[in-house]
């Protein structure tokens, strides 16, 4: 018997030392001010490894991102010409339900095209949560707990067609150290402030069957003003 009890006061005291999803996302919010975040530019530049006749070489590409909530995001990525020359822009965009993508610049402009929404939504989404922390409006996400890994609290983050995101919280400092999804995972390292906003400079982005590869982010405007006729096509 006093075994038992002995038992259930253990669990009680650590159910009780547990914090609750919310309790993290809102410390979470508390130490990077990222709840002021309703629209976001960022630059940067993203490094990877790329094969061609069975040669490997490192390039690196200058990349744009602009999220503006609750369901608009766009991302410029400047593409590479044979010999190193400047090339034409990549932009893919999400405007709600619709999606697209087209290339343009560099005496090179394609017609814009349809790309899967649902695809471009759940990338939105995972910007969108490890930025600003927090459920962008009616995109039905509901949080979590799901318990501890090695120091970080685990919030599992659900939402409509199947969306699922584990996002890890360092239990010290509060902040976001990684997010994981079926078949991929994003790190967050060297946290800094933009505009009174901690955001973390380093992401290293790994999908399965894929090289990984490193995004640095060099600046970012928080709130710029972005309008939402730049999302439509």
């Amino acid at each position: 018997m006093k075994t038992l009890v002995t038992t259930l006061l253990l669990a009680f005291a650590l159910n009780a030392q547990t914090p609750t999803a919310v309790e993290i996302l809102g410390k979470a919010r508390n130490v990077t001010g990222a709840g002021a975040i309703k629209s976001l530019s960022i630059t940067g530049e993203r490094r990877m490894t790329v094969e061609a006749g069975g040669v490997a070489r490192m390039v690196s590409r200058e990349v744009r991102m602009d999220l503006l909530l609750p369901d608009k995001f766009l991302r410029a990525e400047r593409l590479d010409l044979p010999g190193g020359v400047e090339g034409p822009t990549l932009v893919e965009a999400l405007d709600g339900d619709a999606a697209w993508r087209e290339i343009k610049g560099a005496d090179v402009h394609g017609a814009p095209s349809k790309i899967d929404p649902n695809e471009a939504r759940a990338t939105f989404l995972r910007y969108a949560l490890v930025f600003t922390l927090t459920a962008p409006q009616g995109s039905g996400i509901t949080f979590g707990m799901t318990g501890e890994d090695g120091g970080a609290w685990i919030v599992n983050a659900k939402g409509p067609k199947q969306f699922a995101l584990k996002m890890f919280f360092d239990q010290k400092s509060g902040l976001l150290d990684r997010a994981e999804w079926t078949g991929g995972v994003l790190r967050l390292s060297d946290y800094g402030r933009f505009s009174g906003v901690l955001l973390p400079r380093g992401l290293n982005l790994s999908v399965s069957g894929k090289p990984p590869e490193d995004f640095e982010i060099k600046s970012a405007r928080i709130n710029p003003g972005l309008r939402q006729d730049q999302f439509r096509k």
